[in-house]
C-alpha cells in the first residue's frame, strides 16, 4: 500500500504518517512495514486455543454472566489499542 492510500484510509496527512514513523524510530514506511509484518507473523501461525464463550461458562448464573460481560466491556473500553485510528492504520498496513 502506498503512503497516500494509508493516509486516505486513516484520515491523516502523509506528513502526519511520516512524523509518526519518525517518532517510532523508523527511517521510512518500508522499514516499518517489514517490522510490522515480522511482528504479526508469529501470531498468524499460532494455533490459539480460544474459548469463544469466555468469560461465560455453562454453570454461570445470569448475574455472573452479566457481571463478567460488564467487566469485559470495561476492559475493552479502557484498552489503548482499541483507539479507532490505530485500528484503521493497522488494517491499512496489513493489507499491504
Amino acid at each position: 500500500m502506498k503512503p497516500q492510500e494509508i493516509s486516505d484510509t486513516t484520515f491523516v496527512s502523509k506528513s502526519t504518517l511520516y512524523r509518526l514513523l519518525d517518532k517510532l524510530g523508523y527511517s521510512g514506511l518500508t522499514e516499518f512495514k517489514i517490522d510490522f509484518a515480522a511482528a504479526i507473523q508469529p501470531k498468524n501461525n499460532q494455533n490459539l486455543n480460544l474459548d469463544v464463550d469466555d468469560p461465560i461458562k455453562e454453570s454461570d448464573s445470569l448475574r455472573e454472566i452479566s457481571e463478567n460481560l460488564s467487566d469485559l466491556y470495561q476492559e475493552t473500553i479502557h484498552e489503548p489499542r482499541n483507539i479507532s485510528i490505530t485500528g484503521r492504520l493497522l488494517k491499512s498496513l496489513i493489507s499491504c
